[in-house]
C-alpha cells in the first residue's frame, strides 16, 4: 500500500492488483480497458479505489487529485497476473473462469485454447473472433445443482469441456465487456507462463521469448501446437495414463507430471554401447 498524508491524516492507496479488494478488480479492468489511461479513466480508477471522505476529496485542488491520479497509473501500466474474478455475468448467464495453475483444466482444453490464443496474437485481422474463442473455451456456465461440499467436486465449477460448443458460443461474446476479455486473456497467459516454468518437460530456445505475445519473429507457433498434440501420442505410448482420448481428457497438470517423468526417465537411462567389431578370425 502506499501511504499519503491529507488533512493532518494518513490514509492507503493499492499499489498492486494484490491489494485491489477483490469486488472491485472487475470494475476497474472495465475502466481501464474502455477508457484508457485518459484524464477521464484515471479519474474514474481514483472514484473507485479512492479512500478518502467525500468531504474531504471535494476539498482538493486540481494539483492533488492528479497526485492521487498518479499514484494509481500502475493500474493502466501493469498487467493483471493473478485470476481477476471467479465468474463473470454475460447476457442474463453467469460463466466461471477456471481454477489457478490451470488445476481441473483437461489436455484437449489447453490445447484448444492455446490454439486459439496463439491465432489471437499471429492472425490481427481475426483478433475479435479468436479471442471470443479462446473465452468460449475456458469460460463456461456452471453445472445446475452442484454442491461445492460433496467429495466429488474438483473445485471446479464449469460444464464439462465440449469443443464443439465453442464456435456457438464465442458468437454470445462478440459485445462482451473488455474489461472482462482482457481479464480473461492475462489471466490465461498467465497461467501458460507457470505452467511452462513449473514443468520443465521443453528445451526452449534462447532467443525464444517465454511471453507468446513478444516472441521472435521467426517463432513458428504452428509447429509448437503441431508437436504439443503429438505429445499426447507420446504419453499414450507410454502407457502411462491411457490411450489418446484418454490422454486429451487428462489434467494437463497430470499429462506435463508424466511428461517430466518420462524425460527424467530417459536423461538417467544409460544409452547402450555401441557394438565392437568383432575381431578377425586367425588364419
Amino acid at each position: 500500500m502506499k501511504r499519503f498524508h491529507v488533512d493532518h491524516t494518513w490514509y492507503e492507496m493499492p499499489s498492486s492488483w494484490n491489494e485491489v479488494p477483490a469486488d472491485k478488480v472487475l470494475p476497474a479492468l472495465l475502466i481501464i480497458y474502455s477508457q484508457g489511461q485518459t484524464p477521464a479513466g484515471r479519474l474514474k480508477v481514483l472514484a473507485l479505489l479512492n479512500p478518502l471522505p467525500a468531504k474531504t476529496y471535494k476539498k482538493l485542488v486540481a494539483s492533488q487529485v492528479n497526485e492521487l491520479c498518479r499514484l494509481l497509473d500502475w493500474c493502466f501500466e501493469t498487467p493483471l497476473e493473478s485470476k481477476p474474478f471467479d465468474s463473470f455475468e454475460h447476457a442474463g448467464v453467469v460463466y466461471f473462469l477456471p481454477p489457478e495453475q490451470l488445476q481441473t483444466v483437461t489436455y484437449s482444453e489447453y490445447l484448444t485454447a492455446l490454439t486459439y490464443l496463439y491465432h489471437f496474437y499471429y492472425d490481427p485481422e481475426e483478433r475479435t473472433a479468436y479471442l471470443t474463442r479462446l473465452i468460449a473455451t475456458l469460460c463456461r456456465p456452471g453445472v445446475p445443482g452442484q454442491d461445492p461440499l460433496s467429495v466429488d467436486f474438483t473445485g471446479d465449477y464449469r460444464e464439462k469441456f465440449n469443443e464443439h460448443v465453442v464456435e456457438h458460443r464465442a458468437r454470445l461474446f462478440l459485445n462482451l465487456d473488455a474489461g472482462i476479455a482482457a481479464g480473461v486473456l492475462q489471466y490465461f497467459t498467465s497461467q501458460l507462463r507457470w505452467l511452462y516454468e513449473t514443468y520443465q518437460v521443453f528445451d526452449k530456445p534462447e532467443s525464444e521469448s517465454e511471453d507468446s505475445a513478444n516472441a521472435p519473429a521467426g517463432f513458428d507457433w504452428v509447429e509448437q501446437l503441431l508437436a504439443l498434440r503429438n505429445l499426447s501420442y507420446q504419453v499414450a505410448d507410454a502407457k502411462l495414463i491411457g490411450n489418446v482420448r484418454e490422454v486429451g481428457e487428462a489434467e494437463v497438470n497430470l499429462v506435463f507430471e508424466t511428461l517430466e517423468h518420462m524425460k527424467e526417465k530417459q536423461e538417467t537411462t544409460p544409452t547402450p554401447a555401441a557394438n565392437e567389431p568383432e575381431e578377425e578370425p586367425e588364419n
